[in-house]
């Protein structure tokens, strides 16, 4: 089993996460606002790749590119399997977010 499958959150080392509802990951969202302008990303990146740059920069922004062309601000709190949980910066707010890996086209941490 890859050491990417779970990662767990802040606070949560050596607990069952199997068993726990999803709102113990929700925690608190980012205390700051993402920049106004969104970075170019790269085309295209394998689930892989999108993967180990969501488990190195968690709690910090991401500039995501999702296959239906939307480009969105989200902050990755806990990765599971293929899913990624966290928050999406929304109409000037923070709104939780669960997102499967197939549906991200790239993501660039900032």
């Amino acid at each position: 089993m890859s050491h990417f499958n779970v990662h767990e959150p802040k606070g949560m080392k050596g607990k069952l996460l199997k068993n726990m509802d999803i709102g113990t990951f929700q925690q608190t969202p980012p205390s700051y606002k993402p920049p106004k302008k969104m970075p170019n990303l790269p085309e295209e990146q394998p689930e892989f790749i999108l993967k180990q740059i969501c488990v190195k920069g968690l709690y910090r922004i991401h500039c995501m590119a999702l296959k239906n062309g939307e480009q969105l601000w989200f902050c990755p709190t806990f990765i599971k399997g293929q899913t990624l949980y966290g928050w999406r910066y929304y109409r000037n707010r923070w709104i939780f977010l669960v997102i499967h890996l197939s549906k991200v086209q790239s993501i660039q941490c900032i």
